[in-house]
């Protein structure tokens, strides 16, 4: 008789060890979901930003490199400005401004229809609309500033070949912007 009384103590105790194993798998489950949620809510303009600044060095190293004539470099930052562009696609801003105290072009990606305007001895409208945009012109001036939905960005274009940019997210309700 005192056998079965033990027997039924250890099944309890048993039920308890169970229980437990499988509300611990229950919280760790959820612990892992919320982790992997939060892991791609970091922003990706940091990357980039980091990706262009060293990408637009190695060109402008490539162009002096290779003697390019002012033509070949802006070709070369047309393509080079053009696969960023379309990469940001649906992602992110990004607007490159580009080119010689006398010839500049301002090309990139917005997600919405928000006015970018450049300010050189003139203001000029380079576009309004959501998309892929491009607009070459002379500065007049090399203090310039660009403005984008307001905000302004100053920009000094020395002599010689300049290359800026300007990044844009908007991820979980926060605004990043990184100008360099």
């Amino acid at each position: 008789m005192e056998i079965s009384r033990n027997f039924n103590k250890d099944k309890r105790g048993q039920f308890y060890m169970i229980s437990a194993i499988a509300l611990a798998a229950i919280l760790i489950g959820i612990v892992s979901i919320s982790n992997y949620i939060g892991k791609d809510s970091n922003p990706q303009i940091f990357d980039l930003e980091q990706e262009l600044k060293i990408e637009s060095r190695s060109v402008i190293d490539y162009g002096m490199y290779n003697a390019l004539s002012d033509a070949d470099f802006h070709t070369t930052l047309l393509n080079f400005t053009g696969n960023y562009a379309n990469q940001a696609t649906g992602k992110m801003d990004v607007y490159f401004l580009f080119g010689t105290p006398t010839n500049i072009t301002v090309r990139g990606y917005q997600k919405e229809d928000i006015s970018v305007i450049f300010e050189g001895s003139a203001n000029t409208t380079i576009t309004t609309e959501s998309g892929v945009f491009i607009k070459t012109f002379n500065p007049g001036k090399s203090s310039t500033v660009l403005y984008i939905d307001g905000r302004s960005y100053d920009f000094e274009l020395t002599i010689g070949r300049n290359i800026y940019f300007v990044l844009h997210e908007e991820l979980n309700s926060n605004e990043y912007v990184v100008k360099w």
